[in-house]
C-alpha cells in the first residue's frame, strides 16, 4: 500500500537526510512513516475492526430480505479495500 504512493519515499528520504547512525535513522523513519501512514490513509486497523464488528453483529442479527438489502448499503467497505 504505502509503495504505490509517491510520497512514501520522500517520508524515507527525510529522515535519511542527517545520516546518523543506522539505528537512530531506522528509529526516525519508523516514526516518520507511522505519522505519514494515519494522515494518509487514517487509521486503517480501527477501520478494519469496525468493519469486522460490524458484520459479526449482522450475522448475529436473524435476517429478513430486506434487512439484507438494507444491511448491504450501510456498510462501508471502501476504507478496507483500499488497504488491500
Amino acid at each position: 500500500m504505502w509503495l504505490n504512493e509517491d510520497s512514501s519515499v520522500e517520508v524515507v528520504e527525510k529522515a535519511w537526510q542527517k545520516g546518523m547512525e543506522a539505528s537512530w535513522n531506522i528509529a526516525k523513519t519508523a516514526t516518520a512513516l507511522s505519522s505519514w501512514s494515519k494522515e494518509t490513509f487514517g487509521n486503517t486497523a480501527k477501520e478494519l475492526r469496525d468493519c469486522q464488528n460490524q458484520i459479526r453483529r449482522l450475522m448475529e442479527k436473524e435476517q429478513t430480505k430486506e434487512d439484507l438489502f438494507s444491511s448491504r448499503s450501510q456498510i462501508d467497505v471502501a476504507p478496507v479495500i483500499n488497504i488491500v
